[in-house]
């Protein structure tokens, strides 16, 4: 969805023309261009010494609003920022505005300054040139959902809400700590990115420069904010809860044509309940396995139909695994190199739900809010192939990911580390294809939770609150067999089956160890037996069939010379043989090893890519500010 990109020159008169920054811009407009629909525009001012640009999807909604070509400011938007607070009563026509929520931010930006941005609900990026203030402003959201990637070179400052866009014309490598982080983590920490001196701009902070002055940086959130808040009674904690998830929820649906992503759990039953929809208002779909129905797939089926919606199953099919290394290379560019094969298969179905509805509202990260789900870790990859000098930065990656869990409060590091950190692959590969919106993240939401007594928030009392709407979603036992009309005694004994059931296809699958690998490729019976009982992507077995050539395609080729420098490929090579045979389990690993391998090939395409198209880029959206 929609992305910025520009330039800033923040030493004016440095010998940079207005026609050297739009050649550039274009070319990093040309990086983002990945999707056959997508479009760009471009706003430059000479007094300012900046040139920028917005890239999104061909539709109205999209399109900037341009009654004139000359400006006094501009404001761009990635991501998608709502402003509840009321309009400023000042017009904005001299205001050139790109991308969703734009216009609303400006004004609100116009009568609140910066600090208005605490305000705003949603995940968005955003980039101003002010004439009036001769500065120009970069912001995110208070979490940092939406990225803004930050590279300095010289008296320049390049910055994009995709990494794509800065490779393309700045020569920055991969940042060995920065794969450290991913390589352990699964992603990078902080300020850290995956490339060679671009940062991250952090979450809640706004960047302000202005040419031939000081920049300046500064927050206009902090977590302390929340973490202060007084704590309220039970009652107040439920009504609270209640009615702002509920009005977060209609936000989310009623702003475009949406569709609900349900799961089999708790958190997207609970956003149909609070919806309380009309019969056949909004259709739901759920992501499933083609080798049988999942337990997913199944609850959510009888969730809708008991609320009277239409339900999709959106199948991770053969058609995926025939082109996965399309999608692969797909994946990992739109993430920017952030999310490998779970990329692919995220991709591919969020494609198909792009065509139910252009938003995807979804129960994510009510697990992690609600009752402290967490799926974050640091680990050392199994296999003994990472070279020593990257094996060390990992080792202090693990020690200080452990201390960083032990100075948060819960929620504030589901939010401030989890949400931005470990969730951006995910969210960047979803919101190529559709508007993600989760309610549970709406301000008042998250407000609501941190004056929770925090045994009423973790509490089964806090989900019949919501479902007290429509009572006999509890009578629908979950995934893992909460809920339901049973006893106590029937509903225990369930839930220990749904858990064994979820473990079984977890050590026969992805999370195999090497003896039970082994003895599942003896016994294929194992290899199948429990596949899509319970998750639709099924990358071990795969990757010993189907994906196996194309494994071997792209580790044999030449970017054995880069790779080497971080692993040992003949040692690479042996746990690809081992795997495909069915000796042992490196899914994990060569999901790593094979994401690089496809980023490094994206990053010179990137360049080549960008150089080659740049020149009839914008050519007749190219818009000036006044002087």
């Amino acid at each position: 969805m929609p992305g910025i990109f520009g330039l800033i020159d923040v030493k004016p008169g440095a010998g940079r023309s207005s026609a050297e920054r739009l050649d550039t811009v274009r070319r990093m407009a040309a990086a983002m261009l990945y999707e056959p629909d997508y479009v760009a525009y471009v706003v430059s001012s000479a007094a300012l010494s900046t040139c920028a640009g917005w890239v999104g999807r061909c539709s109205e909604e999209f399109v900037p609003d341009h009654p004139q070509r000359v400006w006094q400011s501009a404001l761009l938007t990635a991501g998608e920022p709502l402003v509840r607070s009321e309009r400023a009563a000042t017009p904005l026509d001299n205001y050139y505005t790109a991308g969703l929520g734009s216009r609303e931010l400006a004004q609100q930006i116009q009568v609140h300054g910066v600090d208005g941005l605490a305000d705003v609900d949603g995940s968005f990026a955003g980039f101003q040139m002010d004439r009036i203030a001769e500065r120009c402003v970069l912001f995110t959201d208070r979490y940092g959902v939406e990225r803004l990637f930050i590279h300095r070179a010289g008296h320049r400052i390049l910055f994009s809400s995709e990494a794509k866009a800065i490779l393309a014309v700045a020569a920055n490598g991969i940042d060995p700590a920065g794969l450290a982080e991913w390589l352990s983590c699964g992603c990078t920490i902080g300020t850290t990115s995956l490339y060679k001196d671009i940062e991250i701009l952090t979450g809640g902070s706004v960047m302000m420069i202005t040419p031939g002055r000081e920049l300046i940086r500064r927050r206009y959130f902090d977590r302390s904010m929340l973490e202060q808040l007084p704590q309220v009674s039970r009652t107040q904690f439920l009504e609270q809860f209640d009615h702002s998830l509920a009005s977060a929820v209609k936000s989310a649906v009623g702003r475009s044509p949406s569709a609900i992503s349900l799961t089999g759990g708790l958190d997207s039953r609970l956003v149909l309940a609070a919806l309380e929809p009309a019969p056949h208002s909004v259709p739901c779909y759920t992501f499933g396995s083609m080798y049988r129905t999942t337990r997913d797939v199944a609850v959510a089926r009888a969730v809708a139909d008991n609320c009277e919606q239409d339900h999709h199953e959106l199948t991770l099919d053969r058609h995926f695994v025939a082109g996965i290394r399309g999608h692969l290379q797909q994946a990992v560019a739109a993430s920017d190199g952030y999310l490998g094969l779970a990329g692919s298969a995220e991709l591919y179905l969020n494609r198909l739900a792009a065509g139910v509805a252009p938003a995807r509202v979804t129960g994510n990260w009510g697990g992690e809010l609600m009752r402290g789900v967490r799926a974050f870790k640091a680990q050392i990859p199994a296999g003994d192939f990472i070279r020593t000098p990257l094996r060390d930065l990992m080792l202090e990656v693990r020690h200080a990911f452990v201390r960083m869990t032990q100075q948060h409060h819960p929620l504030s590091f589901a939010l401030f580390e989890q949400l931005p950190h470990q969730g951006y692959g995910r969210y960047a590969v979803e919101r190529s294809q559709v508007l993600m919106r989760s309610p549970f993240l709406a301000n008042s939401v998250v407000t609501a939770l941190y004056q929770a007594p925090p045994e009423t928030r973790t509490s089964i009392d806090t989900v019949m609150q919501i479902l007290r709407r429509r009572p006999a979603l509890a009578w629908i036992p979950t995934d893992l067999g909460r809920l339901g009309r049973r006893s106590p005694a029937i509903s225990a004994i369930q839930q220990r089956y749904r858990r064994a059931v979820v473990k079984a296809e977890y050590l026969t699958s992805h999370g195999a160890p090497h003896w039970l690998a082994k003895l599942s490729s003896q016994v294929p019976f194992l290899e199948t037996a429990f596949l899509g009982r319970d998750k639709f992507q099924h990358f071990r077995l795969w990757l010993r069939h189907e994906l196996a050539e194309v494994v071997r395609e792209v580790l044999t080729d030449d970017t054995q010379v880069e790779l080497n420098a971080w692993f040992d490929m003949r040692r690479v090579s042996e746990m690809v043989d081992d795997h495909i045979a069915g000796r042992a389990n490196y899914t994990a690993e060569i999901d790593n090893v094979l994401t690089l391998a496809v980023l490094c090939h994206t990053i010179e395409g990137t360049r080549t890519l960008s150089l080659r198209h740049s020149g009839a880029m914008c050519s007749e959206s190219t818009f000036e500010l006044s002087s």
